[in-house]
Formats: C-alpha cells, sequence, structure tokens
C-alpha cells in the first residue's frame, strides 16, 4: 500500500507545484480563500506540513519556509519530501495533529487531501487554474463524508455551503461544501502547538486535513 500512498501524494504535490510554478511574482501577497491568508500562506503552510513530516521521519530539524522567496523556498522542501517519501519507512510512527500514527496512514488520510484543497486555494488566490483532479476529489470527498460530525468543530472547518445550483451532483462543489472552504487560523495555531510542526503560519485545512497551523 505504501507506493499506492507515495505515487499518490507525488500526483498532488506535482498539481500544487503546477500551480506555484505558474503563479505571477506579483501575486504572492494577494488574499487567499482561508481567512486572514495571502497565497504565500498558503504556500508556507504546505510546506510546513511537508517539513514536519520529513523531520518526523529522518530525526531532523525541520527545513525552513522562505517567505520572501515562496516559489523558491517551495522547490526546495518539494524535492526533500518527495525523496524523504520514497525511501524512508512509512511505518515509521511520527506525531500527527490527532496524535502519533504511522506515517503512511498520516500521508493517505491527511497530507494528501491537505495539498489537493490548497491547491484549490492557492489557483484562487492568484488567478491560476482551479481544477482539480477529479479522482482525487472523490477520494477525499468520500473520506471526509463520515467524519462531518467530527470536522464542524470550531476551528477545524466551517459550516457546509450550498453548492452552485445544477452542480449539486459535482464531487467538487460537494468537497467545498462538506468543507465549507473556510477554516480559523487561530484555532489551526492552536492544534499546531500539539504537534511536530513548527511553522510560521499556517494546517483542513483546513488543514493538515485538519490541520496544522499558525
Amino acid at each position: 500500500m505504501s507506493q499506492e500512498v507515495i505515487d499518490r501524494l507525488t500526483h498532488l504535490v506535482n498539481q500544487f507545484d503546477a500551480r506555484v510554478s505558474a503563479a505571477p511574482a506579483d501575486s504572492w501577497g494577494n488574499a487567499a480563500p482561508c481567512e486572514g491568508w495571502t497565497a504565500a500562506d498558503v504556500v508556507g503552510h504546505v510546506a510546513a506540513n511537508a517539513t514536519g513530516l520529513i523531520a518526523g521521519l529522518t530525526g531532523t530539524e525541520p527545513l525552513q519556509f522562505d517567505a520572501t522567496d515562496p516559489a523558491g523556498s517551495w522547490g526546495t522542501v518539494r524535492d526533500a519530501l518527495l525523496d524523504t517519501v520514497r525511501t524512508a519507512d512509512l511505518s515509521t510512527t511520527v506525531p500527527g495533529p490527532f496524535g502519533p500514527q504511522p506515517a503512511e496512514q498520516l500521508i493517505g488520510r491527511l497530507m494528501c487531501n491537505d495539498v489537493l484543497v490548497h491547491t484549490w486555494d492557492l489557483a484562487r488566490a492568484v488567478g491560476g487554474d482551479e481544477t482539480l483532479d477529479a479522482d482525487a476529489v472523490a477520494g477525499a470527498y468520500s473520506g471526509l463524508k463520515p467524519m462531518d460530525a467530527m470536522i464542524r468543530m470550531p476551528g477545524v472547518f466551517g459550516p457546509k455551503i450550498d453548492a452552485d445550483e445544477g452542480d449539486e451532483g459535482d464531487d467538487a462543489n460537494a468537497m467545498e461544501e462538506e468543507m465549507g472552504l473556510a477554516a480559523s487560523a487561530d484555532a489551526e495555531h492552536e492544534m499546531v502547538q500539539m504537534s511536530v510542526y513548527r511553522i510560521s503560519r499556517s494546517w483542513l485545512i483546513y488543514s493538515f486535513m485538519f490541520a496544522v497551523a499558525v
């Protein structure tokens, strides 16, 4: 199963990376859908979760994200993340937002969904391609539905929102409804204090799917 998780994460990270690479240089200060965040904050958040995982798997200090160079700094984190998950023992227990858990589980259940959702956030913030992988969206949505009551906790996900008329059958719109596409930065900050991730700003998210933030 590890290879499936690795392949899924790699695909989603590459999709996020495409939005980072396409972002205009003057767009990093644009407001993001996550209240109080900028486009650069979204990238910093995804990078912070990645560096936290890397640190947990390698026993090293987390890489530092340079908010003054979001694209360049993200590139360094991206390469380190993908190299690490390809070579590390993903049965290793690492700290997570809900307590210690195997890295494979954290990646498959949380990190992949976080990267997916923040791909949309970043695209919306910088005027990029907001189209998400349909299979990834369907998988994330089906995984979220059974946890609806839990993720409605204050500071995790906002209330559901209605899909646009005529789009009720669209999984992307359904996932936006399920997640409310809104999160409390303050609550995420508190959750982060309980996890291994030391970040300057940030994770479902919003996240680590629920997440890890600052």
